[in-house]
This record gives C-alpha cells, structure tokens and sequence, in this order.
C-alpha cells in the first residue's frame, strides 16, 4: 500500500515547473505517485510504474 509521503525520483522528458522552480528536460525531481501518474499522463515523464518499484526495491534495501 502507497503512504501519502511516499515519494518517488522521476526524471523529466522536457521541461516542467514543479513546486515554483523551472526545471529542464534530463532534470530528476521527487514527487509522489499521484503527481508522477499525471506527469505521465501530460507526457513530461516516462511511465512512472518503473520509478515506483525502484523505489519500493530501494527502501526494501535499506530496511
């Protein structure tokens, strides 16, 4: 189950205004998994479904 703080490192396809500052295409920036489905949905980012399970994987790690 996905927590409300969850988040998960994306890396943008072109450029993007998140949270008040201008970001460029290549650019990575954490956001949550509602934010990253409609990223994806707007085209700005690839599928986020790959950047959620390597965050799982990573948190799993560090347990």
């Amino acid at each position: 189950m996905t927590t409300k703080n969850t988040q998960i490192e994306v890396t943008l396809k072109k450029a993007h205004k998140h949270a008040g500052k201008a970001f460029t295409a290549g650019d990575k920036i954490q956001v949550g998994p509602v934010a990253a489905e409609w990223l994806f949905g707007q085209g700005i980012i690839d599928n986020p479904a790959s950047a959620m399970a390597a965050s799982a994987e990573t948190k799993k790690e560090t347990k």
